[in-house]
């Protein structure tokens, strides 16, 4: 058997209200970690973990090929991904 993790026990109760509001939530043309990341502040990206940085990697590569073939500016995601790839030599 296996055991639940706490804030999943606590967020039980709740669980109706947040599948509502997400159903509400309006579509974005960039995906979450990347567009949180572009908003925020700059830090060290790789302090949110391994798994954060696969997943804004990922994002990062389709908004590039968006980008591309839009002829849009990619100097943001290139700041990025210099980021990630320091990241990932001092891993």
């Amino acid at each position: 058997m296996t055991s639940v993790p706490k804030p999943l026990k606590f967020l039980h109760p709740h669980y109706g209200t947040l599948k509502a509001f997400y159903e509400t939530m309006p579509e974005s043309d960039l995906k979450e970690s990347l567009k949180y990341r572009l908003l925020g502040l700059e830090g060290d990206i790789g302090s949110w973990g391994h798994e954060y940085v696969r997943n804004l990697a990922g994002e990062i590569a389709q908004e590039y090929g968006k980008r591309q073939s839009e002829e849009a500016a990619i100097e943001d995601l290139l700041e990025l991904v210099q980021q990630i790839v320091s990241f990932h030599m001092n891993v």
